[in-house]
């Protein structure tokens, strides 16, 4: 069946000691049958075989982790968005600041990386610039 987890990235271009692993649909299902201990384990041994380095090493430079429970967030509802055909001005109109004072970001308010922790980190960084310029002009008056 493969790994349960197979997906891994970094924090790059950030210099970050984090690494992320991700599991979706049934493999995600199996983990979250799992206690969190389980999961970690899981991972780590993930891990190893998709770097082909000893478990022990990995286990001896794992320092935490955090775990996520997409089914029980009461935000998502175990779901993320994606454009219908011709949604892309929806997703427009989501991004757009109302009253230069409720700013909006996420995964739906990006129209070149819909779908993806990609996407929503970028249209964050958006909505922070878009708080930033608002400050500003708000300082000016």
């Amino acid at each position: 069946m493969g790994a349960k987890v197979g997906t891994w990235w970094t924090a790059q271009p950030t210099q970050a000691n984090t690494l992320t692993a991700w599991a979706g649909g049934p493999k995600a299902e199996q983990l979250l049958d799992r206690d969190p201990a389980g999961r970690i384990d899981e991972a780590l041994a993930a891990l190893s075989r998709a770097l082909s380095v000893p478990r022990a090493l990995v286990d001896n430079l794992f320092d935490a982790a955090w775990l996520h429970d997409w089914r029980a967030d009461p935000f998502s509802r175990c779901a993320y968005s994606y454009p219908a055909v011709g949604g892309i001005p929806a997703q427009r109109s989501l991004a757009k600041p109302v009253g230069n004072t409720l700013f909006f970001a996420g995964e739906a308010t990006n129209t070149e990386q819909t779908a993806t922790v990609a996407g929503a980190l970028a249209s964050g960084r958006r909505a922070a610039r878009e708080v930033l310029g608002a400050s500003e002009i708000g300082s000016r008056k």
